[in-house]
């Protein structure tokens, strides 16, 4: 089983379910990484959690800003450049675990981390579209 996403105007439906031996790579490597980190960020080990919950598998469609994964203060967003505005993307599980390991390693403290960052990931046209990424505590 694997996350799937449809676009239906004005809505996202989404199904959420996992692949057995999943890691989905939607993403060039090569992210870039800002350190945003205090005291109000959010938890590492929610961000841990959170990387425990999607390490099955997964691929998020979207085409607009949306936390794709989230568990307690800790979440997963990304929305796309200017640019490129109304043209969906894809987000694989993998994608969001080495973005967010690779956060919480350089930029852990005090037991909160906060990053964000560009990435570039695969689009509807079989390009690649740049994406604001971020880890946050959710809305």
């Amino acid at each position: 089983m694997r996350f799937t996403a449809g676009f239906i105007p004005l809505f996202l439906a989404a199904t959420v379910s996992s692949a057995p031996a999943g890691w989905d790579q939607k993403c060039l490597q090569g992210a870039t990484f800002s350190q945003e980190t205090t005291d109000k960020s959010p938890l590492v080990e929610d961000c841990r959690q959170v990387i425990r919950n999607i390490e099955g598998g997964g691929v998020w469609l979207s085409d607009f800003w949306r936390d794709l994964a989230k568990h307690g203060s800790c979440a997963f967003g990304v929305d796309e450049d200017k640019s490129a505005e109304g043209m969906a993307y894809q987000v694989g599980n993998r994608d969001i675990i080495g973005i967010m390991d690779h956060a919480i390693q350089q930029f852990e403290k005090n037991g909160h981390v906060g990053a964000s960052g560009i990435v570039y990931c695969h689009n509807q046209w079989d390009g690649h579209t740049r994406l604001k990424w971020a880890i946050h505590t959710p809305l």
